[in-house]
């Protein structure tokens, strides 16, 4: 039998969430509507292109590069109201279960006056590395253990000088963990020193205390990424944030961009 245009009910049932970000939940979309589709007496579903257009539609207008998670499009004849309803439930709460397991991963939180890195294992245990010597683990703890306990993670453990186990290891204020390398720079131990062989660190986390700049540690590492600590002035930010556009290394400013975690 031949094909047929006419206006079908529809129902979008979508998740939106920011992927490498700790603080922003999951953004759920219902919306119905009608729409001109091409329809087959067999099935009354939207065909693959209409779909295919309401979808980017929705990405279009979801927020910055928050990335779609999940979404469904049926047709109310098909489905019927109630049933869509439940479907949008159980997809909400296969979603929200799968964002709030523990995943393997490097955090970066944005809380003034303890710069540290967490490692996130899958079984929901984790380590900290202070880049202080006596860091404010009270303020650090106060402003993520809400997070902590809503991702099921254990209070993290906290690393000590010098650490090494399998898969994780902490020397010199370099962490090594799933194949990254992340060193925390707080003071000048790095001064002056120059390497044959530069050691590659994946993400150079910057705080108050360093005073040099980006060019003193090219002799040293090869860096992949700078992250810039809230503990900075904006002078010195701006500073280094210059330094490392002339270099071509990305950097990322936990002042403006927030918390965020590498899923490893």
């Amino acid at each position: 039998m031949g094909d047929s245009y006419g206006d079908v009910d529809f129902v979008f049932c979508g998740s939106y969430a920011c992927p490498d970000s700790f603080f922003f939940p999951s953004i759920w979309l219902c919306f119905r509507g009608r729409c001109s589709a091409k329809c087959s007496e067999q099935s009354s579903l939207l065909d693959r292109r209409t779909a295919n257009v309401l979808y980017r539609s929705a990405l279009d207008r979801s927020l910055g590069d928050y990335a779609v998670l999940s979404f469904s499009i049926v047709s109310v004849s098909e489905f019927g109201y109630p049933n869509c309803c439940l479907l949008l439930l159980i997809t909400y709460h296969t979603i929200s279960v799968s964002l709030s397991s523990p995943q393997r991963g490097i955090a970066f939180y944005n809380v003034r006056g303890c710069p540290a890195v967490h490692c996130v294992a899958n079984s929901g245990e984790s380590w900290l590395a202070y880049a202080d010597s006596v860091p404010d683990t009270f303020r650090l703890h106060r402003a993520l253990v809400p997070y902590w306990n809503r991702h099921h993670l254990s209070i993290p453990n906290a690393l000590p000088a010098d650490y090494s186990t399998s898969g994780l290891a902490f020397h010199n204020h370099i962490v090594s963990y799933a194949g990254r390398r992340v060193c925390l720079l707080h003071d000048a131990r790095w001064k002056n020193k120059i390497s044959k062989h530069p050691l590659q660190i994946d993400y150079l986390y910057i705080s108050k205390g360093y005073n040099g700049r980006i060019e003193e540690l090219t002799s040293l590492f090869r860096i992949r990424t700078v992250v810039l600590d809230v503990s900075l002035s904006d002078y010195r930010s701006d500073i280094l944030k210059n330094d490392c556009y002339r270099l071509a290394i990305p950097c990322i400013a936990l002042k403006e961009r927030g918390a965020f975690c590498i899923h490893l």
